[in-house]
């Protein structure tokens, strides 16, 4: 059964898997290591990308809100960060991390 879980994640569209990722909690940007400042600039691309979504009439236009928003996640967080981030959301979605990133997993773990 596990397999069919993983593939009903890895079967919505890409703008869906990053939306995801996108809206995480807290608890996973402080894992990341990001600062209190960062939380709350993550916080309000959160709330600009929840309001896109919901308006996004097309996967093309969903797409592209997807796009904008995880071009300013990428300005809030450091290169390591950033790195850590899309390791953490490809494992989310049943994805290896891409070769260039580290498998270090243990900064991830509650």
């Amino acid at each position: 059964m596990q397999a069919q879980d993983t593939k009903a994640k890895s079967d919505k569209p890409a703008h869906d898997q990053k939306h995801e990722c996108l809206m995480a909690g807290d608890e996973t940007w402080t894992a990341l290591g990001l600062t209190a400042e960062q939380v709350t600039k993550v916080k309000a691309v959160q709330t600009s990308c929840k309001k896109d979504k919901m308006a996004a009439k097309d996967d093309a236009t969903a797409m592209a809100s997807m796009t904008k928003h995880e071009t300013e996640l990428k300005g809030i967080l450091t290169p390591d960060q950033y790195t850590k981030y899309n390791a953490w959301c490809a494992e989310q979605h049943g994805h290896k991390p891409k070769s260039e990133l580290k498998s270090d997993g243990d900064h991830m773990k509650k």
